[in-house]
């Protein structure tokens, strides 16, 4: 599939996810996605990663989400960023692990329980397509999850 689809995909979900969170969504898209050539990437996959990773950052924001999609060094380049608390020093070398949920510094804003899947499905999705999922705290606050998967030779 063409990267400018799952983009294109994925910033509209974002834009769902952020209005029923009640946050402000920041959406870009790079130019170089425009010309990126077909890929071999399960666009449903790739949607269900970035989603679980909007959905995490609407939770934990106070009022914004950005997310961005582009193509840089071969890769497609999928940032989720917010302006919450940030990660814990625990999670971020942690997170992504399957049932990882010691996060105390980005507890659930409605008090919901988390069961530690949701950066994990990500991982596993960008890890089949030869991938990975990188979680940062912003400089300026918040935290930051990137899905990074090749365009060729997934």
């Amino acid at each position: 599939m063409r990267p400018a689809e799952l983009c294109e995909q994925v910033l509209a979900e974002a834009a769902q996810i952020t209005r029923a969170r009640g946050v402000t969504l920041d959406a870009t898209t790079g130019p170089a996605v425009a010309g990126a050539p077909e890929a071999p990437l399960d666009r449903t996959a790739l949607a269900r990663a970035a989603a679980n990773l909007v959905a995490n950052a609407a939770e934990h924001a106070r009022s914004r989400v950005a997310v961005s999609c582009d193509v840089e060094g071969g890769h497609l380049v999928i940032e989720v960023a917010d302006d919450g608390p940030g990660f814990s020093p625990a999670a971020l070398e942690r997170g992504c692990e399957r049932l990882f949920t010691d996060d105390s510094s980005r507890s659930s804003r409605d008090g919901g329980r988390h069961y530690g899947l949701g950066l994990h499905a990500a991982s596993e999705a960008a890890s089949a397509h030869g991938g990975s999922v990188s979680l940062a705290n912003s400089p300026s606050g918040g935290a930051v999850a990137t899905i990074a998967v090749p365009l060729c030779g997934a």
